[in-house]
């Protein structure tokens, strides 16, 4: 990756000021920047201001599918986008309080907007999570993950955020091995630029062995989405099922950087050196 763009938002009574600017990943140098003033309540403006702008500096080509999914906004309503994004907000933190509370903000989106996919895909993430940390029992989470996945196809079938989650319900439900490898290659397909599907066919990977394939697919992951928490633990969860040891421990540590309060990273940093420490030659005597 050669250059990133990141980016300030300040709101001031009845408007948005936004600061953009591109830099050189090598050495910080900006390349870029740009400042303009947009309507605090119309934020999907915004959103569509932002990215003409960068295709624009980049003079980038994109073929119709591509611009379709750049200004898909999914709802027109932005009130249920703020909920949505709440419950986004709420789900990182991958805690069972944090990601209840991730469901109860979906649900009120879809509640409101009965037709928002995205939504639905979002909630299905978050019940799938729950099975995967055991914060719900396995058939409740992962049946409730299935219904609103597939609801949110159904409703739009381009939606690349439903198909890890299927990825994920065949993975650690069904014991479908060939299916769910299918589904995180379908969201690929839809989205190459979506984080959470390189992410989670990487673990997809990882637990099957494939440590190659699964880096391959963590380093994409952190391309696009570098300060992730849960993707940059994740590749300290496979240097640790690869039994590289000391490799994992400089991960974690670096994630602890990004986030010193962490307490699953913290108890996660413990495995490899439980693990590297508590390792023993046979004893040839007993």
């Amino acid at each position: 990756m050669d250059a990133v763009v990141d980016g300030q938002i300040q709101k001031s009574g009845g408007k948005i000021r936004v600061t953009l600017r591109m830099v050189r990943v090598a050495d910080g140098a900006p390349l870029w920047s740009s400042q303009y003033d947009e309507k605090a309540t119309d934020i999907f403006t915004v959103q569509d201001s932002i990215s003409e702008r960068v295709v624009g500096v980049l003079a980038l080509r994109l073929s119709s599918e591509e611009k379709e999914r750049l200004t898909n906004r999914h709802t027109d309503n932005t009130e249920v986008y703020q909920l949505y994004m709440l419950g986004r907000f709420h789900f990182a933190r991958r805690t069972k309080a944090a990601i209840s509370k991730s469901i109860a903000y979906y649900e009120q989106a879809i509640e409101k907007d009965p037709h928002y996919a995205l939504a639905y895909a979002a909630l299905a993430a978050s019940y799938s999570a729950s099975g995967w940390y055991g914060f719900l029992p396995p058939q409740q989470a992962y049946t409730k993950a299935k219904e609103a996945a597939t609801k949110a196809l159904e409703i739009d079938s381009t939606v690349a955020e439903a198909r890890p989650v299927l990825g994920n319900v065949k993975r650690s439900y069904d014991w479908d091995w060939a299916g769910s490898e299918s589904e995180y290659k379908r969201a690929i397909e839809l989205d190459p630029n979506y984080a959470t599907a390189y992410h989670w066919y990487g673990d997809h990977l990882a637990y099957l062995g494939r440590f190659d394939e699964s880096n391959a697919l963590f380093k994409r992951a952190q391309e696009l989405d570098p300060v992730s928490l849960i993707i940059n633990s994740s590749i300290g969860d496979t240097l640790l099922l690869a039994r590289r040891y000391d490799q994992a421990i400089e991960q974690y540590q670096r994630v602890l950087q990004m986030d010193p309060v962490s307490r699953r990273l913290t108890l996660t940093l413990a495995k490899p050196i439980f693990v590297r420490t508590t390792i023993r030659k046979p004893c040839r005597s007993c």
